[in-house]
């Protein structure tokens, strides 16, 4: 995990879980003291400017395959509200 500090006390974080769910980010990070910016579950309250929802995103998930058993990778690049 890394991370890149802001002004306005917000930071991008790097995570690569092996495995679990985005529950599990949401709540180590809370823990940490550092909840996910718009994540009003967790203590981060709401979003601001134009994040108007949680700013966690998967870029990419990696996967088995079920149908060939093959390494499968799924990329889903930044939406333009977290562009900014």
């Amino acid at each position: 995990a890394g991370s890149a500090g802001a002004a306005g006390g917000e930071c991008l974080l790097l995570a690569r879980p092996e495995q679990g769910r985005t529950h599990q980010v949401r709540l180590h990070c809370a823990a940490a003291g550092s909840p996910i910016l718009g994540d009003a579950l967790y203590g981060g309250g709401e979003g601001r400017g134009p994040l108007q929802r949680h700013g966690l995103h998967a870029l990419a998930l990696t996967l088995v395959s079920p149908a060939t058993g093959a390494p499968l990778e799924v990329v889903a690049p930044l939406a333009d509200d977290m562009r900014r």
